[in-house]
């Protein structure tokens, strides 16, 4: 009976073990992969439209819109919970019973055959409570749901098909929805057949047939990535594509800001529509649009530049070219209108090295670029030289200072030993030679100190 009730354990644990899980309960939100299209015969299998169709239909449904199930989807998918929690509520019962029953026939070691047949009732009550608690779910509220496009299709991937079919592809990529199909060719036009696999409801949910010139496959995928749109929205809506000028405005359709980097506004409502652009250092740009369900609608939105004060850039030499922010702005002399925003000015001239401005945000500025000769040194190089030079000069005029000390003293003990001596002339000759000492000497000092100052000067200069 013992090995009787492991083998039934075992089954029951791998019978749990297979049963469904959906992508939802693996991870937020919905996501939606295409494969690459199956050839319907050997005839097919070199073809590239069997992989330049699925990414033509990428390339257009660079957004998607939310996902709305229908109440029938709903309710399918409520009832498939309801035979899972119940699989799995049974199994833990069968398991239960089977221990109890092993109660009788192999008594425990320890505790008498009462006590571990009354344990095993309360776990057998337990789950019975648990089973007959899991009645009728009811059908999710229908509120849509964020939907986006698998992740391997960012980096130019198309979902692989194994040979478990498209429920294997959903389970492995984690995938709400796989959009599958083959590819077939008749007198020079290539035909698709698709379906779409739910991994919620667990079977085919939708089939689309279209054909297009072997040489023109364009017409075919935009066709069936708008028909991907439609399934996956579950209702009708409008599209508008925004393109802004500059493109990091941030716009907005309605009261809501579309994500960054997208351009794409799905309305789900009939009536008019408030489409606008917002940048900093711009005009804000609108426009009101009266949409109907099914439109496709292309914008572009060219926000005006904000004035709020002017520069003036000359450069010395004159007749530099200027740039602002990499953008060519002229030669100097120029007068640059002001928006609000900090802006880097680069001026450029034959023979002569760069040099950078910044330019403020807003009112009336004078700005004078120099532009320094092309010595091959550059910036940097121009304050290390200067550096250098001035420590140079700095350590001549610190060797300096022990000679003009020592050439002081000698002057001032020759001159006290003539005045004692009765201005012996062997004194007098000697206090006048190192009178003459000392001033060439601090005159030296003198001008090495100078010297270290100007060189001071240009290290701070350029430094600057």
């Amino acid at each position: 009976m013992d090995r009787g009730q492991r083998a039934l354990g075992a089954l029951v644990l791998v019978l749990l073990a297979v049963a469904p899980r959906t992508p939802a309960q693996a991870q937020a939100g919905w996501t939606a992969g295409l494969a690459r299209l199956a050839p319907e015969s050997a005839a097919e299998e070199g073809s590239v439209l069997l992989e330049i169709i699925p990414r033509l239909v990428l390339a257009r449904l660079d957004a998607l819109p939310d996902r709305l199930r229908s109440a029938s989807e709903a309710r399918e998918s409520a009832e498939l919970s309801e035979l899972r929690a119940r699989f799995s509520s049974g199994g833990e019962l069968a398991v239960k019973l089977d221990a109890r029953a092993a109660s009788f026939l192999d008594p425990p070691a320890k505790g008498s055959v009462e006590t571990a047949v009354a344990a095993a009732d309360k776990l057998v009550q337990e789950s019975r409570k648990s089973l007959a608690q899991i009645g009728a779910t009811a059908a999710e509220a229908a509120s849509p749901v964020a939907a986006s496009l698998w992740k391997g299709h960012a980096s130019g991937e198309l979902v692989q098909i194994p040979k478990g079919g498209a429920r294997a592809a959903a389970k492995k990529e984690g995938l709400d929805l796989l959009i599958w199909g083959s590819l077939s060719f008749k007198e020079g036009y290539a035909i698709a057949r698709l379906s779409a696999y739910d991994a919620s409801l667990e079977r085919e949910t939708w089939a689309w047939r279209g054909a297009c010139a072997i040489d023109d496959p364009a017409p075919l995928a935009e066709e069936l990535a708008a028909a991907i749109e439609r399934l996956v929205a579950g209702r009708e809506f409008a599209r508008v594509d925004l393109f802004p000028d500059p493109p990091s405005a941030s716009l907005y359709a309605g009261n809501e800001r579309l994500p960054s980097g997208s351009g794409t506004a799905f309305v789900f409502a009939p009536g008019k529509t408030r489409i606008r652009a917002e940048s900093t250092g711009y005009s804000p740009w609108s426009t009101t649009l009266d949409l109907s369900m099914g439109d496709r609608i292309k914008l572009t939105a060219s926000l005006s530049r904000l004035s709020t004060g002017i520069a003036s850039i000359s450069t010395d030499p004159p007749g530099a070219a200027v740039y602002i922010d990499s953008s060519p702005a002229g030669a100097a002399p120029v007068e640059l209108p002001l928006d609000g925003t900090r802006r880097v000015a680069t001026a450029y001239l034959a023979g002569r090295e760069r040099a950078d401005a910044v330019l403020p945000a807003s009112g009336e500025a004078a700005l004078a670029i120099a532009l320094p000769p092309l010595d091959g040194l550059g910036p940097g190089g121009r304050v290390g030289a200067a550096k250098d030079r001035f420590y140079e000069a700095f350590g001549w005029f610190f060797l300096s200072l022990p000679a003009a000390t020592l050439s002081a003293g000698a002057f001032t003990s020759y001159s006290a030993a003539a005045a004692s001596s009765g201005s012996l002339s062997s004194l007098i000759v000697s206090r006048n030679v190192s009178a003459v000492v000392m001033a060439a000497s601090v005159g030296a000092c003198a001008g090495l100190a100078a010297n270290a100052i100007v060189r001071l000067v240009s290290y701070i200069g350029a430094a600057k």
